[in-house]
């Protein structure tokens, strides 16, 4: 069997959008919306629409939804750098050097 050209890129999961807010829990939405369910209902719908208002192109692939064999490898190596470099900040107790 050959070998596929490209890969479904890993970051995105193939959707080629990443949330431009991170995570947040219930009791934030409580806090931002309290007893406005039709705002926090509007949110939610806006949240979940994928490439909708807080969602960006995902930094991997671009939008793409796939990568190449050599963007794969990259998207590796800066991985493993920035461990690299997560595990240094950690040993120095919270300092960058």
């Amino acid at each position: 069997m050959a070998e596929s050209k490209f890969t479904v890129c890993p970051a995105c999961d193939g959707e080629g959008y990443v949330s431009n807010i991170g995570a947040f829990t219930g009791s934030d939405m409580d806090e931002w919306y309290g007893g406005d369910s039709e705002a926090r209902d509007e949110f939610v719908g806006e949240y979940l629409t994928r490439g909708g208002v807080y969602d960006k192109a995902c930094d991997a692939c671009k939008g793409e939804r796939v990568l190449t064999a050599a963007q794969l490898a990259e998207l590796a190596e800066r991985a493993e750098y920035e461990a690299e470099c997560a595990a240094e900040y950690r040993a120095n107790g919270g300092y960058s050097w």
